[in-house]
């Protein structure tokens, strides 16, 4: 990995959606460069520093391929005056900024943030605004340490910057001792996490890591659609993933369990939200199963098949019998993958009531599935 360090010249394209830009900079050693890459922060003018590679572009040739980029504070006068009246500070033109730091001099950032009451000399800067430029200047020199501590780690500026708003300065420390905690923040996962761990040097038996792995197999799981594991398998799979003990992997779940940061039911492993999810529709279930029927009638098996044949459909034994059960019973639940006849059944149980004389209801969770229903 390289470092560059350069004045924005121009910012040739940033995307609306995220932080990538692409941009071309005045090196300090007098080369014009475009890089590429997460840019979170960076804007034409500033003066920054870029960590990444280079690569040569199949259209348009060598350019410069950013993993972090932090802002550098310039000392120069012409600097000072630039981000002074840049849109970070409020309440400060061009005029005001160039008079701030001819007060202070070359000294005038670290005098706004250690001693904010000499910016009162400055006509028209009362010591309200002064307290307010002191804690923009001292956050951006936080913040500017803070992305470059973190940057070689492969932390992008815009994770670093949500980081510090949440934890400030003290969010190094934490993220160094436990970068699993990262796993909290949306597009940080097990796998990006643990790779800052390898390069941290942290054991593979920490406990967060441990932990962390288990969430990320359940995770994963129900990404899949299964709302829990079975315990053993849980285990196998974690010793796979983490390369560590199962007996110590086991003692960690069973004390994530006394927590009830999961939740354990006949072996099997549950994130809590998916155990009380379930429950809850067992007893909705029940509940509906339970309540006394608004109408009633007698099942004619003979008159079905006269519906079946209406509609022109064979059904399979299976078939026959899921909508037959779902006639006899008040609640049926069918399940099955993509054109195993769901919707089949679903129009023989509907002509059969229709053929009572009975007015149907019909609901689906989705645009596409009611769309589906009507057709």
């Amino acid at each position: 990995s390289e470092r560059l360090r350069g004045k924005v010249d121009r910012v040739i394209y940033r995307a609306s959606e995220d932080d990538f830009a692409i941009m071309k900079i005045a090196t300090t050693d007098g080369d014009r460069v475009v890089v590429r890459g997460d840019l979170f922060g960076v804007d034409e003018g500033d003066e920054a520093e870029f960590y990444g590679d280079w690569i040569i572009h199949p259209r348009y040739g060598k350019q410069f391929q950013v993993r972090g980029a932090r802002r550098l504070l310039e000392n120069t006068a012409e600097g000072l005056v630039n981000f002074l009246s840049s849109h970070r500070v409020k309440g400060i033109g061009k005029v005001k900024a160039r008079a701030i730091v001819n007060e202070l001099g070359s000294d005038c950032l670290d005098i706004i943030v250690n001693q904010p009451e000499r910016l009162t000399k400055v006509k028209g800067i009362s010591k309200r605004l002064a307290q307010t430029i002191s804690e923009v200047v001292r956050k951006e020199y936080e913040l500017a340490t803070f992305t470059a501590e973190l940057a070689p780690l492969g932390i992008t500026a815009n994770l670093s910057a949500r980081l510090y708003d949440e934890l400030g300065m003290s969010g190094i420390e934490k993220v160094k001792a436990n970068p699993f905690m990262l796993t909290q923040i949306k597009g940080i996962g097990f796998k990006k996490a643990d790779k800052i761990a390898s390069q941290l040097g942290i054991s593979k038996e920490l406990p967060a890591r441990i932990a962390s792995g288990i969430f990320y197999l359940l995770e994963q799981a129900l990404q899949d659609g299964n709302t829990y594991l079975p315990r053993d398998y849980l285990l196998d799979k974690a010793c796979d993933l983490l390369d560590v003990e199962r007996e110590q992997i086991d003692r960690e779940l069973t004390e994530l369990v006394r927590e009830d940061a999961l939740t354990s039911a006949n072996s099997r492993i549950y994130l809590p939200s998916c155990f009380h999810t379930e429950q809850d529709i067992t007893e909705r279930i029940f509940e509906l199963r339970d309540h006394a029927a608004s109408y009633s009638y007698e099942l004619d098996r003979e008159q079905f098949k006269e519906v079946e044949a209406e509609l022109g459909i064979d059904y399979t034994t299976e078939q026959r019998e899921a909508c037959l059960g779902a006639l006899q019973n008040k609640v049926t639940i069918i399940t099955g993958g993509p054109g195993t006849g769901k919707t089949t059944i679903i129009r023989g149980i509907i002509s059969y009531l229709l053929s009572l004389g009975m007015r149907i209801e019909l609901a689906a969770p989705t645009g596409r599935a009611a769309r589906r229903l009507t057709e």
